[in-house]
């Protein structure tokens, strides 16, 4: 801790707070907690659906399929409106109605319910409701079979709420009590904004009271089907403001229905540095206050605080505690953001939220610094550990281990830089605090907050290395990967990363292994467009220039370039592919026939019998014969070494086939574009077909995986790709199961398809080179503005079995180049 000027202050007043804290909570429980008066199942008007429902989130969740069931309540009753005098217990100053909405998510069988229930004050820091904690740790929660309720606690959320569903949330209200305290709209306390003298935060406190007793009750009303064992209290940023006040000022006053405390436990995650006023008319706390700290809650408290967070945090900093009534713990954790993306997955879909405040997106913030990279750092691995923390200090009695705070330098400069504020290691990133393999095995410096404007803070940024930079740290991707799983293994042996984190932090580590790889590239001459790329056995690399109208070869080193021109204007070579008789071959878009070139440039062209078939794709059979797909003609046709072509009708008409690929079975797969079909055709010409999911799914590339099936593209219908709701990968096993994964990035669709020297599934997307793994795992390379990449190859085609190089050539039509990305060999 520092120990000298602003940082001395604080530690003296956390001492005093933590003091006058302890005294406050001496003696017994208070009464029981209250019943609601009211609980009653929403369900709306047909067509209508909860507001947050699993299926209607940003990223949606089948909760049915993992074995949960989500509900929505009413639940109503009296609430009061406190004062919180020093030193001394809570005191009721009115009472008045309210009716607010829970959303229930439990395990459907009880057999399978854990008997913990997590309960989050959905944030409200949005005209709508934000499951903040929900978003972090779902998975968890369902692996471990916790129930969680969210509660809408603001008046604020319940207005946007009503504007969604008038009749749905008609009823839902948080009036101002006419006996309560009463102030003009300007003297509302900040915390408590936006609100109105008709409105009061301030029943917010006994609603969760409420809540709590009513999960832990054995009224048939209960929407556990039974009692909660254990209640925790969660919240993030504004609402860990109010599960911090609940600890604080009521924990040690509320009895649960059985006696003991009604709230079990307490984690959440970036709290504001100051205590929630407890009603909307009155004064925040002064520093120096000791209501300003934690308070013991006579149960387990662990709060969290990323590294954004620590500068308007520094305040709120107070030493771990052991002995009851106060059971505490503070983690700070290193390169993490107040926010990241992984929560907003779990936020409402966008159309939701445009109908619950008639707004769009919010303007752009001006943060500072411009131009950087947003944080890709998980602050949900540390809030995982805290979790199962939790549980154990709370069922065993084992405490939550303590962590290191995040080294400052001292004196702490004012105003607060969260770039140059923290004692940082070799690499830039913060010293201290809760760590991981994402700041002790780095590929970036991360910052955990921006500056600018107030919400500037929730925001990090990140400064990647370079791929020299990445191999002077690490040396290899291979030895990155090698250091993150050690790292990983040690932090899960410390309790920091759950075994489950362990495994995702690895596998996320593959991805950022991309950064070690650079893109080279050979720029081809003005007005090429090049479509698609092979290589030859002895290393060669072949392309299509399709714009340029010919087919082009260079040497491994990038040298050597030759051109063969076709014979007839505007032919469109479009795909190409090696043979087994050493050829290359490919297919001519416009001109209606399949080209054949020696490895001495020897050129040989022969017409499909259907005019106008338009070929696109072409692959090597394993029976020796080169495949190919008639577009337009919706027909497989089959063309010898010697040049003889037999073609065979699919039997969906125009079903457009657009990509061809041998399988592992012997058998060529190909994919119908407008039939939205995969097919097979075997060697024999017998085909079967198997229907996607979706109609328009668009099926494009397609080619043989490393794990046995076959995977292709899905361009949502889109001929150019650019379709903006497109963007699915498919894999379809050989005995035609079909899986999908929905692609992060929807626009550009995704083009063409291979496996790459990793073994991976790899395609194109716009400017980028995009890695997916069996599980549906994304990560990406930037190929640079102005790219367009199409062709893929990383061998000797996609002739199984797969005989893999250590590159993966790409076919860069926007930029006019091949360019290629070269992996380790170890």
């Amino acid at each position: 801790m520092p120990t000298s000027g602003l940082a001395e202050g604080i530690r003296r007043i956390a001492t005093a707070a933590l003091a006058a804290a302890l005294l406050a909570s001496a003696g017994a429980l208070g009464a029981p907690a209250p019943l609601p008066e009211r609980v009653q199942r929403i369900t709306g008007p047909p067509g209508s659906h909860a507001f947050l429902a699993a299926e209607h989130q940003a990223v949606p969740i089948d909760l049915a399929a993992l074995g949960y069931v989500e509900e929505e309540y009413l639940v109503g009753g009296n609430a009061g409106i406190y004062d919180w005098p020093e030193g001394r217990e809570p005191v009721a100053r009115a009472h008045g109605p309210y009716a607010t909405r829970i959303l229930v998510r439990r395990p459907r069988d009880a057999r399978k319910s854990s008997g913990t229930v997590i309960v989050e004050g959905l944030n409200p820091s949005t005209p709508v409701d934000l499951p903040i904690m929900w978003g972090h740790s779902h998975r968890q929660f369902i692996a471990d079979g916790h129930a969680w309720v969210g509660v809408t606690v603001k008046p604020y959320t319940l207005r946007a709420l009503r504007r969604f569903d008038p009749a749905r949330y008609g009823e839902l209200a948080m009036a101002h009590p006419p006996a309560g305290p009463t102030c003009t709209q300007e003297a509302i306390n900040r915390w408590s904004q936006p609100s109105t003298p008709a409105e009061e935060t301030g029943l917010a406190w006994d609603i969760l009271t409420q809540v709590g007793a009513l999960l832990k009750s054995r009224g048939a009303d209960n929407p556990l089907r039974q009692p909660a064992r254990r209640l925790y209290m969660t919240g993030q940023s504004q609402t860990a403001g109010y599960a911090r006040t609940w600890a604080s000022v009521f924990a040690r006053h509320v009895q649960g229905p059985g006696g003991g405390p009604l709230y079990d436990g307490f984690l959440y995650s970036g709290s504001p540095p100051w205590q929630v006023p407890l009603h909307q008319c009155a004064t925040g706390f002064a520093d120096e206050d000791p209501r300003s700290r934690t308070a013991p809650a006579g149960v387990p408290v662990i709060e969290l605080f990323a590294e954004g967070d620590v500068g308007t945090n520094l305040v709120s900093r107070r030493p771990d505690f052991d002995r009851a009534p106060d059971l505490y713990r503070r983690h700070e954790v290193a390169g993490a953001a107040h926010a990241d993306a992984w929560e907003a997955r779990s936020f409402a879909a966008a159309a939701d939220v445009r109908r619950a405040t008639g707004q769009g997106p919010a303007p752009a913030l001006a943060c500072r610094p411009e131009g950087v990279l947003d944080t890709d750092f998980p602050a949900r691995h540390a809030m995982n550990a805290a979790w199962r923390h939790l549980e154990a200090w709370v069922r065993q009695g084992k405490a939550a281990p303590r962590s290191q705070p995040l080294q400052l330098k001292t004196p702490v400069a004012a105003p607060f830089d969260p770039e140059r504020a923290f004692i940082a290691d070799e690499f830039g990133n913060a010293r201290g605090g809760v760590r991981s393999p994402l700041v002790d095995v780095p590929v970036a410096r991360y910052v955990g907050a921006k500056q600018g404007e107030f919400s500037c803070m929730f925001d990090g940024y990140q400064y990647p290395f370079d791929a020299a930079r990445l191999r002077q740290i690490h040396g290899s991707s291979t030895q990155y990967l090698r250091r993150v799983q050690a790292s990983a293994r040690a932090l899960r042996r410390e309790g920091w990363l759950t075994a489950e984190d362990e495994r995702e932090v690895v596998a996320e580590a593959r991805g950022r292994a991309l950064s070690f790889l650079e893109v080279k590239s050979l720029a081809l001459p003005p007005g090429s467009g090049p479509v698609t790329v092979t290589v030859a056995p002895g290393g060669d690399v072949w392309f299509t220039a399709g714009q340029g109208n010919y087919i082009g070869r260079f040497n491994p080193d990038g040298g050597g370039l030759m051109r063969f021109e076709l014979p007839h204007a505007n032919s469109a070579p479009r795909i190409i592919a090696m043979g087994a008789d050493g050829n290359v071959w490919f297919s001519e878009h416009n001109g209606n026939r399949i080209g054949r070139i020696s490895p001495q440039g020897v050129l040989a062209e022969f017409d499909i019998p259907t005019p106008d078939s338009q070929p696109r794709a072409i692959a090597l059979g394993a029976d020796g014969n080169i495949w190919f797909g008639e577009f337009a003609a919706g027909k497989i046709g089959r063309i010898t070494p010697a040049g003889v072509i037999t073609e065979f009708t699919i039997p969906t008409p125009d079903s457009g086939p657009r990509a061809l690929a041998a399988g592992p079975d012997g058998n060529i797969w190909f994919s119908e574009f407008r039939a939205g079909k995969i097919g097979r055709i075997t060697p024999a010409g017998v085909i079967t077909e198997f229907a996607l999911p979706r109609a328009n799914s668009g099926p494009g590339d397609i080619t043989a995986g490393a794990d046995g099936a076959m995977w292709f593209v899905e361009l949502s219908g889109s001929m150019d790709g650019m379709q903006p709701d497109g963007g699915r990968l498919g894999r379809i096993t050989l005995a035609g199961r079909i899986t999908e994964f929905q692609i992060p990035s929807k626009s550009p669709s995704p083009i063409n398809i291979a496996v790459g020297p990793d073994r991976h599934i790899w395609f194109t997307q716009g400017t980028k080179v995009v890695r997916a793994s069996a599980a549906g795992e994304f990560a990406e390379v930037e190929l640079g503005q102005g790219s367009r990449g199409s062709g893929l190859s990383a061998g000797a085609d996609r002739q199984p079995p797969l005989r893999l190089a250590n590159r993966l050539y790409i076919a860069d039509g926007g930029a006019n180049r091949i360019a290629w990305l070269e992996f380790d060999q170890e």
